[in-house]
């Protein structure tokens, strides 16, 4: 029983002895590398320049732009329909006079 009473009491001071190898500045450089406020703003850097390389890549790139302006302009009762877009409307059609567009369905 001495015996038992021993082998219990030496592994539990083994096992205290083991568990006191971390120091305090081990405990404050792991809560320092774990502060989720820093952890937030190393985050949001690297979001920020994410962002800044995209915008970059965005400026750099090759870009086209094209623009134009179509008038369109509907004749009602054409040719028994109610509302027609063409270009040769029906003598009997109301809407914009073709005349002025030299037919077409642009204005300069």
């Amino acid at each position: 029983m001495k015996y038992l009473a021993f082998c219990l009491l030496f592994f539990v001071v083994v096992v205290s002895l083991q568990s006191q190898e971390a120091t305090l500045n081990d405990f404050l450089s792991t809560a320092k590398e774990n502060i989720p406020v820093l952890m937030e703003n190393k985050n949001l850097q690297k979001v920020g320049e994410i962002q800044n390389n995209i915008i970059i890549a965005q400026n750099r790139a090759f870009q086209i732009n094209v623009t134009s302006e179509v008038q369109v302009a509907p004749y009602f009762n054409n040719n028994g329909r109610f509302i027609d877009i063409t270009t040769t409307p029906s003598p009997r059609a109301y809407g914009y006079d073709v005349g002025i567009t030299n037919g077409g369905l642009y204005s300069a």
